[in-house]
């Protein structure tokens, strides 16, 4: 088991069932809530459902992220240097990249009470 694969199954035992609570727009960044956790993420996600995608910038794309809020955590994927997923219960996914290309140093960060994750 790689150690990606070792963070992702404590970050799926956290996350798993938590409610989005709330979607906080930042000037670079998008935030969203779930209880005592936070996830911000620094590359604008795409949000996917049923067949049906949204990126920054298109119509619509506000409204798909806000509803969101309610949704419950199923499960968190990382592929390292290529993109993450957070997956809801209603089956809607919020996909972002995690390529070096982008010149981040960080491009999610999830924080449950005192556990950090970053990537």
């Amino acid at each position: 088991m790689t150690t990606t694969d070792l963070q992702c199954s404590r970050l799926n035992a956290v996350l798993e069932g938590r409610h989005i609570d709330g979607v906080t727009f930042v000037r670079d960044y998008l935030q969203l809530d779930c209880g005592d956790g936070v996830v911000n993420l620094y590359d604008w996600p795409i949000v996917k459902q049923s067949g049906d995608e949204r990126s920054f910038g298109d119509a619509g794309y506000r409204t798909a992220l806000v509803a969101c809020v309610g949704g419950a955590i199923a499960g968190v994927t990382i592929e390292p240097e290529v993109a993450g997923e957070i997956h809801l219960d209603d089956g809607r996914t919020l996909k972002w990249s995690l390529s070096p290309e982008l010149g981040l140093t960080e491009t999610v960060v999830f924080t449950v009470g005192e556990e950090v994750w970053i990537w």
